[in-house]
């Protein structure tokens, strides 16, 4: 419901974005990871914010989904992993 407000959705989500990217710091991935993760907030930030087309694109770039696959292969590729 939060997401209909302008701005204030979109400034919500992100913060719930970037709690979930500072909660994997804990597991030491490659600066250029980070920044990767945090290029898909931020476009999601921006698109997002654009009166509805915002809405659209919050539907097509899921910023999180797409984090979490960049986490997931990273956890899987390091040695020891059992994927």
């Amino acid at each position: 419901m939060i997401g209909l407000i302008p701005v204030v959705g979109d400034l919500a989500g992100t913060a719930v974005s970037l709690t979930i990217i500072a909660r994997t710091l804990r597991y030491g991935p490659p600066a250029t990871l980070v920044s990767k993760m945090l290029a898909n907030v931020v476009v999601d930030l921006v698109v997002g914010a654009i009166p509805f087309v915002g809405f659209f694109a919050d539907i097509w770039f899921k910023s999180n989904d797409r984090n979490a696959a960049l986490m997931r292969e990273f956890l899987d590729a390091r040695p020891g992993s059992t994927a």
